[in-house]
């Protein structure tokens, strides 16, 4: 037994949670068996395959790690979605300069981001090692805990590299629609 990173239970049985949901993963793998995952050391090029993506078993419990699943499934849903024409968002001049996320719930979509970067700061794997939050760690946490929502100190954007319609700027920047 150890201590789950989200409850702070120190009597809870610590199980195989993802990191990055396993939806993700399957965007990046494709048509695939497995993603590859490499790490590179003075001694050389290691790496491993790897089906589901990356887990920690050393941050959280089954309870815990349950509460992620709704900003998991949305976050994955609308990452992962095609975009298309139809998405394209045009400056004022008519130029394609991002998508809009019209399927998108801004705040379910924050949370998930906000989910995935506390759990890779809270993660004991190397693959995550220079992630480190600071005092918003802590803050993040609370936000997780209370289920939102997101204050505006944290925004993000979205970089997708493609050779899509968008082959000079292929960002999403995210921001509350009214």
């Amino acid at each position: 037994m150890a201590t789950c990173r989200f409850c702070k239970s120190p009597d809870k049985k610590l199980i195989k949670a993802h990191i990055i949901p396993r939806s993700i993963f399957k965007l990046v793998k494709k048509d695939k068996n497995y993603s590859v995952y490499f790490e590179a050391k003075k001694k050389g090029v290691r790496r491993e395959f790897k089906q589901a993506g990356l887990y920690d078993e050393n941050t959280l419990c089954a309870e815990c790690e349950a509460r992620f699943s709704k900003w998991d499934t949305h976050g994955g849903a609308v990452i992962c979605k095609p975009r298309g024409e139809a998405d394209l968002y045009l400056d004022p001049h008519g130029i394609a300069c991002g998508y809009h996320l019209k399927d998108a719930d801004y705040e379910l979509l924050m949370m998930f981001f906000l989910a995935v970067l506390w759990r890779a700061s809270v993660s004991t794997l190397k693959f995550f090692r220079q992630v480190r939050l600071g005092a918003h760690e802590e803050r993040i946490l609370q936000i997780l805990k209370d289920g939102g929502p997101v204050p505006d100190t944290y925004a993000a954007i979205l970089i997708q590299s493609s050779t899509a319609t968008l082959s000079r700027h292929d960002t999403t920047v995210l921001a509350r629609s009214n």
